[in-house]
């Protein structure tokens, strides 16, 4: 059975891509779907567009006949209970499994993240100024200020400080495999015989998923035109694009 994981899609938000991830997920042939955090912007349904309401149809409809889980991610903590009951589908803080005896892990990662814990107005101010210039970018039709953000030192240093700890949780608790969301950056790094994958978002100009299968597990960037499972998808490991 083929597991996808999704992260990060920050319905509510200005740029997520909720009409193409629907478009996707209906492409692809899998059997357990696991959203991996952060699926709403902020507790609040009320400013969902027309394509967020089709991809959350999608999503229930999809949990009619397939597994779907919902790993809580920090901006959507306040759901827990209201959207398992919407959309029939489980939802968990973290999440294991097993596939060919190699133990699984699926934890948003903002856990890890001491500048979100911490220092939450600090993190809102740039997170609000990110978006001012992620704007301007839409506005023009260009790709001026994502890069520059990306390459941010400080959103570099968080992001690599969630890799490690996360490494080092799944040693802990004896995962051979560590996935996580939350900083928005798709990465593949490997330690002390643990493999971590961060599956970026569907909130940007770039979107990543996981596949996992009985053989492999794939870390990849989506392109138009969407294409199904059994395309040439890359072998890993990818490097974090911009």
């Amino acid at each position: 059975m083929t597991t996808l994981i999704v992260s990060d899609v920050h319905l509510g938000s200005s740029f997520n891509r909720a009409k193409d991830l629907t478009s996707f997920i209906k492409s692809v042939d899998f059997g357990k779907l696991i959203i991996l955090g952060d699926l709403f912007d902020r507790p609040d349904f009320k400013k969902l567009n027309e394509d967020e309401w089709t991809f959350l149809n999608v999503l229930n409809k999809i949990s009619e006949i397939k597994e779907v889980i919902w790993v809580e991610g920090n901006h959507d903590e306040m759901l827990n209970k209201s959207i398992p009951s919407m959309f029939n589908i489980r939802a968990v803080k973290e999440y294991d499994w097993t596939i060919n005896g190699k133990k699984l892990l699926a934890i948003h990662g903002h856990q890890f993240d001491d500048y979100t814990l911490k220092k939450n107005y600090l993190a809102k101010f740039a997170s609000t100024i990110y978006k001012g210039l992620r704007s301007i970018d839409e506005i023009l039709d260009r790709d001026i200020f994502h890069p520059m953000c990306y390459n941010n030192k400080s959103w570099q240093r968080v992001s690599e400080t969630v890799n490690i700890r996360a490494l080092e949780y799944g040693k802990k608790n004896k995962a051979d495999f560590v996935f996580c969301g939350h900083t928005h950056r798709a990465t593949n790094v490997a330690k002390n015989g643990v493999e971590y994958f961060n599956t970026g978002c569907w909130n940007d100009r770039y979107c990543h998923y996981v596949l996992i299968d009985d053989q492999r597990v794939t870390l990849n960037k989506f392109t138009k035109p969407v294409k199904s499972i059994e395309s040439s998808a890359p072998r890993l490991r990818l490097r974090p694009a911009l």
